[in-house]
């Protein structure tokens, strides 16, 4: 769907700075920075950010600039688990839904993440994942699941973006996928409700290398990333 306000067309525009990783938790949202930017008030600037703040995207307190929301570990942990139920129920669902025109795209975004593998290229493997999640979301033929599934995701995407950075873990990403979307493509709901399931749990390495990487909360040791200048295209 598209924007349809001046605040919902700017709530979109941070939303996809976060998923480009141009803001990153604890970076500083800039009012003055938006409002030249999209050549816009500041009325639907607050507007924007009210929504963010209500979605956990972004930190509004009394007196203090408005930051891209950071999470704690423990908060980290409890969101990937509620993570992984909601993304393995989309997975089986639309493994039983999914129209043929649908597993088509989605067999087409996995080839093409294959290119990316093999070009070690991060931030469009990144890209490649999150339309590939999506894509799974809307083929599970529920608009609220989707819905509450991409918030959730959308939150915790800097932080599984961090993982792919470790070690060889974009191939590892990459191979789970492949079984994920074999499972769907072949309509086989059990398996890909524990392939996507799998997919998402961390185990205690790969919670201890996210926790390791993790930008500091802005509470401890001073304010975390706050020279960072927030991005102006």
């Amino acid at each position: 769907m598209l924007p349809t306000t001046l605040g919902e067309r700017l709530r979109r525009g941070i939303e996809e700075d976060i998923l480009a990783g141009q803001l990153a938790p604890g970076d500083v949202i800039d009012e003055r920075l938006l409002a030249e930017r999209y050549k816009i008030s500041r009325t639907p600037i607050r507007e924007a950010l009210l929504q963010l703040s209500t979605m956990g995207l972004v930190s509004m307190r009394p007196r203090m600039p408005t930051r891209v929301a950071s999470i704690d570990a423990s908060t980290l942990l409890q969101m990937t688990e509620v993570m992984s139920c909601l993304e393995a129920q989309a997975a089986r669902l639309a493994a039983r839904r999914m129209s043929p025109a649908q597993r088509e795209q989605l067999q087409k975004i996995q080839t093409e993440a294959g290119d990316v593998v093999k070009a070690r290229d991060n931030a469009a493997f990144n890209d490649a994942n999150w339309n590939l999640h999506l894509a799974i979301f809307a083929g599970s033929q529920n608009a609220y699941l989707a819905a509450q599934a991409r918030q959730l995701r959308l939150r915790l995407h800097p932080y599984r973006c961090f993982l792919v950075r470790v070690g060889d873990r974009l191939s590892t990403a990459h191979a789970q996928h492949e079984d994920l979307v074999r499972a769907i493509v072949d309509g086989d709901g059990d398996a890909a409700f524990e392939t996507m399931r799998r997919h998402l749990t961390l185990d205690s390495e790969q919670f201890a290398d996210l926790v390791s990487l993790m930008p500091k909360p802005i509470d401890e040791d001073g304010p975390a990333r706050e020279e960072r200048a927030m991005p102006v295209h």
